[in-house]
This record gives C-alpha cells, sequence and structure tokens, in this order.
C-alpha cells in the first residue's frame, strides 16, 4: 500500500442508477427529503392544491 497512488474509479465505471438508490434512500427516511433540500437551499417551495391541507 505505501507508495503507491490511490486512483479513485472513472465516473463511467460507476452505474447510473447509484445516485438514485442514494436520493432513495434519504426519501426512505424523510418522505419530506425534497422539501426540507429546497429549504435548506432556500429555495421556493410549491406545494399542489391537492396536498395543501396535510402542510397546515
Amino acid at each position: 500500500m505505501f507508495g503507491k497512488e490511490v486512483i479513485a474509479p472513472a465516473k463511467s465505471e460507476m452505474p447510473e442508477d447509484t445516485d438514485l438508490f442514494a436520493i432513495g434512500r434519504g426519501m426512505l427516511k424523510n418522505p419530506y427529503w425534497a422539501l426540507t433540500a429546497a429549504e435548506s437551499l432556500k429555495q421556493a417551495n410549491s406545494i399542489p392544491k391537492q396536498y395543501a391541507l396535510g402542510f397546515q
């Protein structure tokens, strides 16, 4: 291990679904993950009318 350079795998070697799994796990832990992420980034949230009662 000593004296050898560690090279990270190229992005093309990673499965494209990896990012979706990471987001999916976050959303399983917190179903409102997208809303909390938008709030932390100070983005405007638009909740559809049919769900507005649940957010009051």
